[in-house]
């Protein structure tokens, strides 16, 4: 019994002190808004990188990487020609 709560207010008390130094960590290394670029980071996901191995529109091959690729490149610039931003609030 008395374990159990010498147990409990010692998990209270780290908590109490990893809320915030986690909050600090993951401010300081969030980066900037400036360095976050719109169109590199559309025409990834539009090449189907971040899709696991086993998807089925993921690209296998040089022939359908490239065709993702081209693909991409041309959503992504017709988007920005189109006048399509980002905004981070």
């Amino acid at each position: 019994m008395i374990a159990t709560r010498i147990l409990a207010t010692v998990s209270r008390l780290a908590t109490a002190l990893a809320a915030p130094l986690a909050g600090l960590y993951l401010m300081s290394t969030c980066p900037s808004n400036e360095s976050f670029d719109a169109k590199r980071e559309l025409k990834r996901v539009l090449r189907g990188e971040n899709l696991p191995d086993y998807h089925p529109d993921k690209p296998k091959n040089f022939f359908q990487k490239t065709i993702a690729k081209v693909n991409a490149t041309i959503q992504a610039e017709t988007d920005a020609f189109v006048g399509c931003k980002v905004e981070i609030v």
